[in-house]
């Protein structure tokens, strides 16, 4: 097909996709060339930070500069299960309730406590037609936090299961749930995590594609979580009997966060982290760069199988990571948690048909997005019961469809709740995040709050509203952003769609 052609047929797809992109019921769109059902790839990384991608070739090459970049693309909830649990419903925590990675509302039980299991993107999109395959990370607790006679289940709505099921952060020696049956991997490199679910997401994709049927994959790598173990393949030199690793003139981001100097205008809590620990945080950072690359090798696997299947033209290929990561920055290292932008804001990129190659965005987006978008692109309909939070990105794609800013959403609710497990030594917090400002209120810390201008302090330093304020915000801002942030605890689909449209300046 000549480049006119195929610019008409784009033009065509993404038209019918507009139609389908309001949450709600799909709308069947008959055209003179209705183009053929997408694919979708989606790979998620675990913690990964933004600076990180700095290191990963293949996605730079394949993915970024021939797709688009979400450059502004906000968490509303960083923590594991939250996250993910958002990605896999559509919902905000405020309306999936899952609040932490393990408790009664966290991890796999608050998964089952809040009856999740048959409300997941697999379900809606196997009614569809596709064929459905999960591969890596649930939620925290998937397998061992299970009683013993549920521990071989899997999520309905999905064809090709190969969950986590016990030490895929280790990465070598791992367990993984085969369809209902457990299997434990030896550490022989061939079976290295990353590489085994790379390997069998390729057959996926190859059985999928003789099999004439359009196909799903979600793909949750455990790089570069900790204990962050790279492949042996990656591994550096052996130095007076400790492993050291590649990449060695890189060290963490240093921004003017990192182990900030003047931090009497923070909350009570805010980091600790001592300036001595900088060589072990550099070193950490190798190690998840180190342990990123097989990752990025597998993109490049997963792109060839796509393309030798002769797919490529009909895939959307999605990469996020599920929490951002701190390195120092804010006197915080090794963890999420936090409302500043190293924890919450996030890569996403989209590559596929009718996508604006190597264009970067500064629009809002979050992760409940991911499954709106997929819904759009899928044409799948949903039970009439289930309410999608966030909202499709398909007219982004292209400058032809794309709305202007004023006509965007206005804000993204974040969050962190007290909930127990891992998120329990970190405050509670809600906030709303909009282009220019960042604002947060502590329940738990005599309500205290943080508000950042981002269009002239991007890294967070100068709290508006801080023990030490030192401006005061523009008059009536402030009331808005409260009411803005009381407003999105408590909505839901529609509703909370239109709060985020609500002007703020």
């Amino acid at each position: 097909m000549n480049t006119l052609g195929k610019f008409i047929k784009n033009c065509l797809f993404l038209s019918t996709l507009l139609l389908q992109s309001k949450i709600g019921l799909s709308l069947p769109v008959a055209t003179a060339a209705t183009p053929p059902t997408p694919n979708i790839v989606f790979i998620l990384t675990d913690d990964q930070d933004r600076d990180s991608l700095n290191y990963m070739p293949r996605l730079n090459e394949l993915l970024i500069n021939k797709g688009m970049v979400f450059n502004q693309h906000i968490l509303n909830v960083s923590l594991c299960c939250p996250s993910r649990t958002t990605l896999l419903t559509g919902m905000y925590a405020s309306n999936h309730h899952v609040y932490a990675n393990d408790g009664e509302t966290g991890g796999i039980l608050g998964f089952n406590n809040a009856g999740l299991n048959d409300k997941t993107i697999g379900i809606w999109l196997q009614t569809a037609g596709y064929r459905t395959a999960l591969m890596g990370k649930l939620v925290n607790g998937y397998y061992e936090a299970l009683p013993a006679a549920r521990r071989n289940e899997f999520l309905p709505g999905y064809d090709v299961w190969l969950g986590a099921a016990g030490n895929i952060h280790n990465e070598y020696n791992i367990s993984v749930n085969e369809n209902g049956v457990r299997r434990t991997y030896s550490s022989e490199d061939r079976h290295y995590g990353g590489d085994l679910l790379t390997g069998r997401a390729e057959t996926f994709i190859k059985e999928s594609a003789q099999m004439q049927k359009p196909f799903f994959l979600y793909l949750a790598n455990s790089a570069p979580h900790n204990p962050a173990i790279p492949a042996r393949r990656h591994l550096g030199p052996v130095v007076n009997s400790v492993q050291k690793y590649r990449f060695r003139n890189v060290r963490s981001l240093r921004t003017p966060a990192f182990f900030e100097a003047d931090r009497r205008d923070k909350p009570t809590f805010f980091g600790s982290v001592k300036p001595e620990t900088i060589p072990q945080i550099d070193e950490l950072a190798r190690k998840r760069i180190a342990t990123l690359q097989a990752t990025d090798e597998g993109i490049g696997r997963l792109y060839k199988a796509v393309k030798d299947s002769g797919q490529l033209a009909n895939t959307y290929f999605f990469f996020m990571s599920d929490n951002g990561y701190h390195l120092g920055q804010h006197n915080k290292s090794n963890t999420k948690n936090t409302a500043y932008d190293e924890s919450i804001r996030v890569p996403f990129i989209i590559m596929g048909p009718g996508v604006e190659a190597g264009k970067t965005l500064d629009y809002l987006t979050t992760n409940a997005d991911f499954t709106a978008t997929v819904v759009a692109l899928s044409g799948a309909t949903l039970p009439l019961h289930i309410q999608l939070d966030g909202r499709s990105l398909v007219p982004l794609f292209s400058a032809a469809t794309r709305p202007g800013g004023a006509n965007w959403r206005k804000l993204v609710p974040t969050a962190h709740y007290v909930g127990g497990g891992e998120g329990g030594g970190f405050p509670e917090f809600f906030g709303v995040r909009t282009q220019r400002w960042s604002f947060v209120e502590y329940t738990n810390l005599k309500n205290e709050k943080e508000l950042y201008n981002l269009a002239v302090d991007p890294y967070e330093l100068q709290n508006y509203i801080g023990p030490q304020q030192k401006q005061e915000p523009p008059p009536g801002l402030l009331a808005k952003l409260i009411d803005r942030n009381l407003r999105m605890k408590s909505c839901q689909g529609d509703t909370c769609r239109a709060i985020e449209d609500e002007p703020i300046e």
